[in-house]
C-alpha cells in the first residue's frame, strides 16, 4: 500500500519531483511509476556490502537493523535504467554528481 500511496503523491505534482526509497524490484519501480505523466529518471545507490553494513551498525534508532541487510541483497533487483552512483563517496559528492548528470541530459 505505501507504494501505491507513493505513487499517488507523485501523480498529484507538478514540475520537477524526488523521491527518495528502497524500491529493490522492478515490480515495485513499475508501481512507482505506474500512470505518471511525463519521464522518470531512476538513481541507484550502490556499495560494497562490507561498507554498507558498517554505516548501518553505526545508525542509532534506526529501523534497518544490520542482520536485515542479507535480505534487502538478495531480494535485489538492479534497476537497467539508473544512473549509478557509489556510497563510498560523500553525501555532497554524489548530491553533485546527480546535479551534473541532469544538467547533462537536459
Amino acid at each position: 500500500p505505501w507504494l501505491q500511496k507513493l505513487n499517488q503523491v507523485l501523480r498529484q505534482q507538478s514540475g520537477t519531483v524526488v523521491l527518495a526509497c528502497s524500491a529493490l524490484k522492478a515490480q515495485y519501480r513499475e508501481m512507482l511509476h505506474s500512470e505518471l505523466v511525463g519521464g522518470i529518471q531512476w538513481i541507484c545507490l550502490e556499495g560494497d556490502r562490507d561498507l554498507i553494513a558498517q554505516r548501518i551498525a553505526l545508525r542509532q534508532g534506526h529501523y534497518m537493523a544490520p542482520d536485515m541487510l542479507p535480505s534487502q541483497y538478495q531480494i535485489l533487483e538492479p534497476p537497467t535504467d539508473a544512473w549509478t552512483f557509489n556510497v563510498r563517496h560523500s553525501v555532497d559528492e554524489i548530491v553533485q554528481s546527480i546535479v551534473e548528470s541532469c544538467r547533462i541530459s537536459r
